[in-house]
């Protein structure tokens, strides 16, 4: 059975997920997400504001996720068997905003907004284009009323739009990555700084915030593969002793860059219980099949 050729559309967005485990056993259960069906489309979501356990609130959110080939009469032509979908140029967008996010009690996580969006463009050999938007940002940000600020790299991950260029302007820049196998794990962030006072006892490294009695905050993190990137705007560890895994994770992979740094110590044990939250996590993608670039 030979396969015919065609492009396979892909995007997802997820405004909210993750699970507490205590002091309740609660999984974040969010009505509404973004998925690309391979035939391409638009799949929207308006989310209404809800909240889990006394722990973990949110006023509202949005996801969109959209995919087209760029001339409807060259697709007609491919439908129909005369041109070979491969060859034609594609555009994918995903998104999606998450507003008014609290996370825990004492002490309590506050931000505004975050947003994110990825357009990605097909090519007809080589990697695709993928960059990432200037509706990329977070908003209003404090640990009870101690505000920060997180400044996104946009200039980076706009101008990079391959993996290629991706990886050699990181390099160049001396930004911190991570790469094993075909995957680069690298941060969106260039830093997080307090706006006036920081929070007694809270340290701050690059992307992450550790606070004491909380656990720890991770904003930017991105995964970057060849035709592909995944962004999670923002990870809340609660009760996270800070980070030890990137050292046994060098050990194991042999990873080729520096590993992202982490604080020494970190957040201890949390008031707030335990459990793992994700605001706002977009992956897009999108290629020919059969692939016909060389896989790394």
């Amino acid at each position: 059975m030979a396969p015919t050729p065609r492009f396979m559309f892909r995007a997802n967005a997820v405004a909210l997920g993750g699970r507490l485990y205590s002091p309740q056993d609660i999984v974040i259960e969010v009505d509404g997400a973004s998925s690309l069906s391979s035939a391409g489309g638009r799949s929207r979501a308006t989310i209404k504001g809800q909240q889990y356990g006394g722990l973990v609130q949110f006023g509202s959110a949005s996801t969109d996720a959209q995919g087209q080939f760029d001339d409807p009469k060259q697709a007609m032509d491919a439908i129909a068997g005369g041109v070979d979908e491969n060859t034609l140029a594609t555009t994918t967008t995903v998104g999606g905003e998450l507003n008014g996010l609290t996370v825990g009690q004492q002490p309590v996580l506050t931000i505004g907004r975050i947003a994110a969006m990825f357009v990605t463009r097909s090519a007809t050999k080589g990697e695709p284009s993928i960059t990432l938007t200037k509706d990329t940002i977070v908003e209003d940000a404090a640990i009870d009323g101690y505000a920060f600020t997180v400044d996104i790299n946009l200039a980076a991950f706009a101008s990079y739009d391959t993996y290629a260029t991706l990886k050699s302007g990181l390099a160049k820049a001396k930004l911190p990555f991570v790469e094993t196998g075909n995957v680069i794990y690298a941060s969106v962030v260039n830093a997080i700084t307090w706006t006036g006072a920081p929070y007694p006892g809270a340290t701050i490294d690059q992307n992450r915030i550790d606070v004491p009695d909380f656990g720890s905050i991770v904003f930017g993190e991105i995964w970057i593969r060849q035709a592909s990137r995944r962004l999670t705007m923002v990870r809340v560890d609660l009760g996270s002793p800070g980070p030890t895994a990137p050292a046994a994770l060098k050990r194991r992979a042999g990873m080729k860059r520096r590993v992202l740094k982490g604080p020494k110590g970190g957040g201890g044990g949390s008031k707030n219980g335990t459990g793992r939250l994700i605001g706002l996590d977009i992956d897009p993608n999108g290629g020919g099949f059969p692939p016909f670039f060389k896989r790394l």
